[in-house]
């Protein structure tokens, strides 16, 4: 059933989570040139692949699995751009016009929104540029699935969020001293602790960089799909309207 193929990719994603290499695990295979099995970092990828294509609720998960596995960083130094070339090249292959087309785009948009938003900034700020211009190019915001549509604001957001370089806010706290003896030995005589103040010149240069070019496209096909989810959903509730009365 696809709630023990659910749980079982969910319970596959707590096992990626293991802090040493999964190279460890395939250390037999090298010793024996006869062996024709796998790596278990492929196999997982494997699974995880098959599993963005079905059209049960298993496809969730998986997105979840690739999330897990893909940051890690044994996984990321090897197969992160793989992976992003294969959701880039089935997004570019698939259509929205059939059903079967449908499940691939969603699998695929989802595996790359939960990666976007669980992995780190610098590792996929090169990727980036490249998957919004795929985007730009297959149309997602002209797509007649509000699903595809929503899975689309939600990368291309992320997406936005990933050019854009992180702040640190001037309100945050600021840690002071906390060694117990020198409070004792400047409370003796007489003085203060002074806090540490953050460095001025460093929030300057924080606060004066160039916004990358993409956030103008982001901005601009987020705003298309936001008005082409809202007029969808305008048309639907007109619908609804009309039927009930």
């Amino acid at each position: 059933t696809w709630e023990t193929r659910y749980m079982l990719l969910l319970w596959l994603s707590m096992t990626c989570l293991i802090p040493f290499d999964l190279s460890r695990l395939d250390g037999h295979l090298t010793s024996d040139p006869s062996q024709t099995r796998e790596p278990i970092m492929d196999r997982i990828l494997a699974i995880a692949k098959s599993y963005l294509m079905v059209s049960d609720k298993s496809r969730d998960a998986a997105s979840v699995l690739v999330s897990k596995f893909v940051t890690r960083p044994d996984v990321k130094l090897k197969r992160l751009g793989d992976f992003l070339d294969w959701s880039l090249t089935t997004i570019s292959q698939a259509s929205d016009q059939t059903m079967g087309g449908t499940v691939i785009l969603d699998g695929a948009l989802q595996s790359l929104a939960q990666l976007f938003k669980h992995g780190k900034r610098d590792d996929f700020l090169q990727y980036a540029p490249v998957v919004l211009q795929c985007l730009d190019q297959c149309h997602v915001a002209e797509s007649s699935q509000a699903t595809l549509r929503k899975l689309g604001v939600k990368l291309i957001q992320r997406l936005g969020l990933t050019f854009l370089k992180p702040r640190l806010a001037k309100w945050r706290y600021q840690r002071g001293s906390r060694s117990l003896a020198a409070n004792l030995s400047l409370s003796q005589s007489g003085s203060t602790v002074e806090a540490v103040s953050p460095d001025m010149e460093t929030q300057s240069q924080e606060e004066d960089y160039d916004i990358p070019e993409e956030v103008e496209n982001v901005i601009g096909q987020s705003a298309l799909l936001t008005l082409s989810c809202s007029r969808s959903l305008f048309f639907s509730l007109s619908q609804l309207s009309l039927s009930l009365s």
